[in-house]
């Protein structure tokens, strides 16, 4: 829902999530009444192989092209090249470092909780 004091995920030049403009908000975990789960546990990292094919919370998918540590977060990030272009999206940069290859505006980096399942492993993919 609309509010006047949502965003579109960026806050100054950083870009922590993608929405519509005025849909986004950031809450503290105690303000959170209900977590919604999908089918089974949390996802873990060892799920997920580079060249998968997955779907993310937001229902954009792609391929998975970096898993590891990046300095931009504490923890493991997955850079997926998505589907379709973002307006957050990169070509596999940032901080001026190369961590994949994609079409400039098609790369992101994402949590493992980001990512809902993997639609077809990279050897399905190879496969066909």
């Amino acid at each position: 829902k609309w509010s006047k004091s949502g965003h579109d995920g960026r806050v100054g030049k950083f870009s922590y999530f993608s929405t519509k403009y005025g849909h986004g908000t950031f809450v503290t975990a105690t303000a959170i009444v209900e977590k919604l789960k999908s089918s089974g546990d949390a996802p873990t990292l060892s799920q997920f192989k580079i060249g998968d094919y997955v779907s993310l919370k937001d229902n954009r998918c792609g391929i998975i092209r970096y898993i590891g540590s990046t300095g931009i977060v504490k923890g493991c990030l997955i850079g997926i090249e998505l589907d379709e272009k973002s307006p957050a999206g990169h070509d596999g940069r940032f901080g001026g470092k190369h961590y994949f290859e994609c079409p400039d505006g098609h790369g992101l980096f994402v949590r493992v909780m980001d990512v809902v399942k993997v639609i077809k492993t990279a050897k399905q993919l190879e496969a066909e």
